[in-house]
């Protein structure tokens, strides 16, 4: 999820709204750098060759905006446990930007404390499908 533009206050202001967010290629060009590190992420714990990219650029609407999203998935490798797979995806791309861990650094050296549940996750793990995690920002869900 890396693009946001707000909802117009007419039908037309929206539809012209969508369509600057649709055809922005600076919102395209970070959407596909957390799209590639996503892949990388997702990679460490998927079997090889199983990695997806779907709905690129997909323009979700909201209430008050209209978010650009990409789906990226993979087939979890066999014996994956869920502390392998946090460690993988969190922090967030969208949080962190790209190069991921040098980000990660200078975070931790310019902030005088952990974030805590700012740019954190709250998420209610269930034995189905039907897991749901919250990122607080941006506020998205899985």
């Amino acid at each position: 999820m890396k693009g946001t533009m707000p909802r117009g206050k007419t039908e037309a202001e929206d539809q012209q709204y969508y369509k600057t967010l649709q055809t922005s290629s600076k919102d395209r060009a970070e959407n596909v750098m957390i799209v590639d590190l996503l892949r990388n992420d997702i990679g460490r714990i998927s079997q090889s060759g199983s990695i997806k990219v779907y709905k690129l650029f997909f323009i979700e609407a909201y209430k008050t905006v209209f978010q650009m999203t990409s789906m990226v998935s993979g087939t979890l490798k066999t014996n994956t446990d869920l502390t392998q797979i946090l460690t993988s995806l969190f922090p967030c791309g969208s949080i962190t930007g790209a190069p991921k861990l040098n980000t990660m650094k200078y975070i931790k050296q310019l902030e005088s404390s952990p974030r805590g549940i700012y740019c954190g996750a709250i998420g209610l793990l269930l034995p189905t499908e039907d897991d749901k995690v919250i990122f607080n920002i941006p506020d998205s869900y899985y």
